[in-house]
């Protein structure tokens, strides 16, 4: 497994199900440069089983919303990107969120099952493929279609994404930013670290 298909890393800090379409509305929010207010409608094709666990279409907490395909849609729609902060129960309640989200919709589509022939055996995050289309209130129109989340062994994330990546992790558990600048030199080059606890002791979280 570490040699094929290789090892995948989680970009999104909620359910892996859900990434494929979040890559999907932050490329077209990156395209467009839209704003919440410009939707009219934002709606995602999922695979056959790709929502069996995207069990919350209207969330009311942090933890509900990582298993909300709905949510990471109106918040990436949003914010334009993805934190650890994305998924409090504030950031679920905001306004502006609880708007957007009467414009979502997401479901299952027997057409993006694809062609794979191992299809029964993949998970609900890897199967088939995702489509997120965005109708914006000028008449435009767009649509991506988004086969393997960012982090699959075949899009593997730069090292600035994985940087960016420990950065929020660790200012979102509190330890201080020049702490986590010197663990994240040292974990890059983790086969020259001779003492683990140097490491330990650095990201204890601020006091």
């Amino acid at each position: 497994m570490i040699v094929d298909p290789g090892i995948a890393l989680k970009k999104f800090p909620c359910c892996y199900a859900s990434h494929r379409a979040m890559d999907g509305v932050l490329a077209l929010k990156a395209k467009h440069g839209f704003a919440a207010e410009d939707i009219a409608s934002l709606e995602c094709r999922m695979p056959p089983g790709g929502m069996q666990v995207l069990t919350y279409p209207d969330p009311a907490t942090g933890l509900e919303a990582k298993f909300s395909l709905q949510y990471s849609l109106a918040a990436g729609a949003l914010d334009g990107k993805y934190t650890p902060w994305s998924f409090t129960d504030e950031a679920v309640n905001r306004p502006a969120v609880r708007g957007l989200l009467e414009r979502v919709a997401a479901f299952e589509d027997e057409r993006c099952r694809g062609d794979d022939p191992l299809f029964e055996k993949r998970s609900s995050g890897s199967r088939g493929f995702v489509e997120v289309e965005v109708r914006l209130r000028n008449g435009v129109t767009d649509m991506l279609r988004i086969d393997k989340a960012p982090g699959h062994p075949s899009r593997e994330l730069s090292w600035d994404e994985i940087e960016r990546k420990f950065m929020d992790c660790a200012a979102y558990c509190g330890v201080p930013e020049a702490a986590a600048v010197t663990v994240y030199a040292k974990l890059r080059d983790l086969e020259r670290c001779s003492d683990a606890s140097e490491i330990t002791r650095l990201l204890r979280p601020a006091d």
